[in-house]
């Protein structure tokens, strides 16, 4: 079956490929772990400052089918 364009699967998806493309995230987002539930997206992991924290949240925001940001992300120095 395809996956729905806003589908909770497709919406990580889109928001994993947002934080990876976002140049000021050190990382490339790769310790941040994205979980959607009905459009609403859960950053969860670590950053390394934090503007990199609100960076990620503003992405995520940025994403068609996402509701909800709840931002999770740990500051790690």
């Amino acid at each position: 079956y395809p996956t729905l364009p806003n589908s909770d699967n497709a919406v990580a998806d889109k928001v994993r490929l947002k934080l990876a493309s976002t140049s000021s995230l050190r990382s490339g987002g790769k310790n941040i772990d994205v979980s959607v539930t009905n459009g609403k997206v859960t950053l969860s992991g670590t950053v390394s400052s934090k503007s990199e924290k609100s960076m990620a949240g503003s992405a995520a925001r940025q994403v068609s089918g996402v509701t909800t940001v709840i931002n999770n992300l740990v500051i790690q120095k």
